[in-house]
């Protein structure tokens, strides 16, 4: 699996994941299928879920799975500097891609 990142790829999965929470969720579909992963970060001072009630990325990772995309939600130090959480970003890159 490789990872590659771009300003159109970025976009593109903004605009997908746009239409994906537009549309009823009701089958599994393919309109969020892309040739690479998506993954999704949280910023700094980021959570994974608050009181257990609302997770920071709400539905989307589930609602672009619904419809072909692959995802996957990286897990970084919220406090750390930049330079430390795109370590460990590699890291959990690294990982994903040995799975596939």
């Amino acid at each position: 699996m490789t990872f590659k990142l771009s300003l159109s790829s970025v976009c593109a999965a903004a605009a997908i994941a746009g239409v994906a929470l537009a549309a009823p969720a009701a089958h599994a579909g393919v309109q969020a299928k892309t040739k690479y992963p998506i993954v999704l970060v949280h910023g700094f001072i980021g959570f994974d879920n608050i009181l257990g009630a609302v997770n920071y990325f709400y539905d989307v990772p589930g609602t672009l799975r619904n419809e072909g995309a692959t995802v996957y939600v990286a897990s970084v130090n919220p406090s750390q500097t930049t330079e430390f959480r795109g370590e460990e970003l590699i890291q959990q890159m690294k990982q994903w891609a040995a799975k596939d």
